[in-house]
């Protein structure tokens, strides 16, 4: 079992594959990540330029799989609401 603090983040639901990859987002450095199932190490990060306020997907298209998350925090774009 393994865990990550995010302090303070509004964490919203996980993405759990097939492949033993998490995504995650919500968290207050409005980071996007990509965790390994097994040991919880981040496989991959991208900073988006407000906050992750979505449940993450995964779609199949032409044979190839994407992940999609709603990021854009609206009227709260300065995060008044973690203060």
């Amino acid at each position: 079992m393994w865990n990550h603090l995010f302090g303070n983040s509004q964490l919203w639901p996980v993405l759990a594959t097939g492949g033993g990859v998490l995504f995650l987002g919500g968290t207050n450095d409005r980071y996007f990540r990509a965790f390994d199932a097994s040991n919880g190490k981040i496989l991959w990060e991208f900073r988006t330029g407000s906050g992750v306020n979505g449940v993450p997907v995964s779609f199949e298209l032409n044979g190839k799989q994407y992940i999609a998350v709603q990021s854009g925090w609206g009227v709260d774009a300065a995060r008044m609401q973690a203060r």
